[in-house]
């Protein structure tokens, strides 16, 4: 019955996994969802998966709810960008091509300073561990780790002084690496 069925979403929007197929199937219902708990994604239908208004909905609401869209969603930039602008960690769920994309990882990058929670740099496509200024602007941020660098930089001693003046904590320890202690 579809007035239960409303009922039962606004009150608990993981009820749209119990719901029988044709009911899954009704947008409204799983839009209503989304709206109360974007991680409710994930159990709707895969059609929702890759409908655009529902997985920005879902994403607005958790941006962890990505994970569930569809491959092409998680390769669509202004849906990645919601994502990554409201959880930077929502940036592991994007398309690999997205992990690389500069501008989304700064964004992300800045989510994190503003926000918190876990570091960004593991989530980065490999070609933007290369990336000196970004990866600078990453060790800004005490969470981040210069081991996600790529090696060249990690073993370039200047490169390394320049991370540690940037990073918050570490700051303090140039003058002990600058003298080899």
């Amino acid at each position: 019955d579809l007035e239960i069925a409303w009922a039962a979403v606004w009150s608990a929007p993981c009820m749209l996994a119990f719901l029988g197929a044709s009911l899954r199937r009704h947008r409204g219902l799983a839009l209503r969802a989304v709206r109360r708990q974007g991680i409710s994604l994930g159990h709707a239908c895969e059609e929702f998966r890759g409908d655009r208004e529902i997985v920005l909905a879902a994403v607005q609401t958790d941006a962890l709810a990505l994970q569930f869209a569809s491959k092409e969603l998680k390769a669509d930039p202004s849906i990645v960008l919601e994502a990554v602008r409201r959880d930077p960690w929502a940036l592991r769920s994007a398309n690999l091509a997205l992990r690389s994309h500069r501008g989304l990882v700064l964004a992300a990058l800045e989510s994190h300073a503003r926000l918190g929670g876990v570091p960004v740099l593991p989530c980065i496509g490999t070609s933007l561990r290369e990336d000196r200024e970004l990866i600078l602007e990453a060790m800004k941020n005490p969470d981040e780790s210069l081991f996600e660098a790529d090696q060249e930089l990690t073993e370039d001693k200047d490169f390394v002084l320049m991370a540690i003046r940037c990073t918050p904590p570490l700051h303090r320890y140039v003058r002990y690496v600058q003298a080899g202690e």
